[in-house]
């Protein structure tokens, strides 16, 4: 009368494509967060640039020991940038 082979073949299949789904589910999240945080980086680093060219306007006023910390630090900006 019932098919108990088949049954369960049907139900072990519908947990297979639920484990896929979720793990494709996992997998797009992890892209958009991935995409979310490039644009995050990007608007840190223009304002990180607008800080060093308000710093630049003022630079002859820092002392010595600042003034050549800020020269090494937009070095090193500018190298990864």
């Amino acid at each position: 009368m019932y098919d108990i082979p088949k049954a369960l073949q049907a139900l072990f299949d519908m947990i297979k494509q639920l484990a896929t789904t979720k793990n494709t589910t996992i997998e797009h999240q992890s892209e958009k967060q991935v995409i979310k945080d490039k644009g995050n980086y990007k608007k840190a680093t223009n304002i990180a640039e607008k800080i060093i060219v308000i710093s630049n306007k003022y630079v002859d006023t820092f002392l010595e020991k600042d003034k050549k910390n800020f020269e090494k630090l937009v070095n090193k900006f500018n190298r990864y940038n």
